[in-house]
């Protein structure tokens, strides 16, 4: 071999030499890009994981909160419903009372209206069934009155104490509406204790 090619086949080694070492660092470097790139990639599907499993959860919760939310408002309107209901029940248990007992109930009515006075307003078929002493009874209550035998079908049950152009409504719904929030307590009392 000539000096020439010694000197060829030196250089050529050197480069073989140097591209191995080239290689094996490109080699260290694709390793490591690859396993960066793995940890990277696993830390995202970590997160991504930890985000849907939060989203998941909140989810939940706020379907729970809506299905808890829509459970009590269907309990708060049924409870109404039945409240409702029994609050239409006490008229009508006042309008059925037997004479004796209606005509003492409208007394008891009349004594909350003491020292007032006018004229007792009824419809035709109270004014028809009206008790002899119904009036004197009216004023041992208090109330100075006299009985109007102009019936007023306009009232349900119950009467209206009339004096000028004052009246005092003890018709029943009046006096239902006037004592609704106290009716609804006991009847929810009732209904709904645990």
């Amino acid at each position: 071999m000539s000096g020439g090619d010694k000197i060829l086949a030196s250089i050529r080694e050197d480069c073989e030499q140097n591209v191995q070492k080239i290689r094996a660092l490109a080699q260290d470097d694709r390793t490591a890009a690859l396993r960066k790139a793995q940890e990277d990639a696993q830390a995202l599907l970590d997160d991504a994981r930890r985000q849907a499993a939060d989203k998941a959860a909140a989810a939940k919760k706020a379907a729970q909160s809506r299905a808890e939310l829509e459970k009590r408002n269907a309990i708060l309107k049924e409870r109404r419903s039945q409240i409702d209901r029994a609050v239409s029940k006490v008229e009508e248990t006042m309008l059925s009372l037997d004479d004796g007992a209606y005509f003492d109930l409208l007394c008891r009515m009349a004594a909350t209206l003491e020292d007032k006075s006018g004229v007792i307003l009824l419809n035709s078929k109270d004014l028809a069934r009206v008790p002899a002493d119904f009036l004197a009874r009216i004023r041992s209550a208090g109330v100075d009155a006299t009985l109007s035998d102009q019936p007023n079908d306009a009232i349900r049950g119950g009467f209206i104490l009339k004096n000028g152009d004052i009246e005092d409504n003890m018709s029943f719904p009046a006096v239902i509406a006037a004592r609704r929030d106290a009716l609804e307590d006991l009847i929810g009392k009732a209904l709904f204790e645990e």
